[in-house]
């Protein structure tokens, strides 16, 4: 995958001069072996990127994309505060707990970022940490704590890594219906295969993947028909996710 190498050189930089920036270790599967790899605390505002690839906000990105004629782009100031605030309001209860927990707790588990600081787990977070840093701006939000994915990471691994971490069966409740099915659609985009991906999404059969892709084209069709091309929003807006199921 393509790499910002300055964006990457920045933060080996970071690391290179803050040797304290590391503050433990954690188990990560990347290509089918369990590694356990360093986690750092990162400076947010000057090193890491939302990830507008973000599976949770599928619809809300393509949406936001369709209204404005153009991608969205988090290396953008105000691109960035668009993604932070679909992200804060994209759960508003789950939100709230997090911040409370955050709040009480702090972080406690460490989130993924590419090699060159795009969050891969833990957008929401983020968000999370941002606003409470504009209440309390004490310095204490000012970090996310991250494991870094080395530079040799293939958009297959990408994908799985984050499948495997939001998109397992005792996960996927934080997810809308549709943007389970985009997800697994930009699976099969990085050229993944259907045991692959299923395999990724712990506890679901490639049966399950290639009915998700069929509804999706369902879902696709539907869209077509009545000119809305790639709005997901509608089917999200009026709730006609379980039609689909059911056809």
């Amino acid at each position: 995958m393509n790499i910002n190498s300055e964006r990457a050189n920045a933060i080996d930089a970071y690391l290179s001069s803050h040797p304290d920036a590391e503050i433990g270790r954690w188990p990560l599967e990347i290509g089918g072996r369990k590694e356990i790899l360093p986690f750092y605390r990162f400076p947010i505002k000057d090193l890491l990127c939302y990830n507008v690839n973000n599976g949770r906000l599928a619809m809300d990105v393509r949406g936001w994309e369709k209204d404005n004629g153009r991608k969205l782009d988090t290396t953008i100031s105000d691109d960035c505060e668009t993604i932070r605030q679909m992200l804060l309001n994209l759960d508003k209860d789950k939100t709230s707990l997090l911040k409370e927990d955050i709040h009480k707790k702090n972080q406690m588990e460490p989130g993924v970022i590419t090699h060159d600081g795009f969050v891969v787990n833990g957008n929401r977070r983020m968000a999370v940490l941002e606003e409470l840093h504009g209440e309390e701006p004490t310095g204490k939000w000012l970090y996310l704590e991250a494991v870094r994915l080395p530079p040799t990471i293939t958009e297959k691994d990408l994908w799985k890594i984050e499948a495997g971490l939001q998109l397992s069966k005792d996960k996927i409740a934080e997810y809308h219906p549709v943007n389970e099915l985009l997800k697994i659609k930009q699976g099969i985009d990085a050229k993944l295969s259907l045991e692959e991906i299923a395999a990724a999404m712990y506890g679901r059969t490639s049966n399950y993947v290639e009915e998700s892709l069929k509804r999706l084209q369902l879902v696709d069709d539907f869209l077509d028909f009545f000119g809305q091309p790639v709005n997901y929003g509608v089917i999200k807006m009026f709730g006609l996710h379980e039609y689909f199921i059911d056809m």
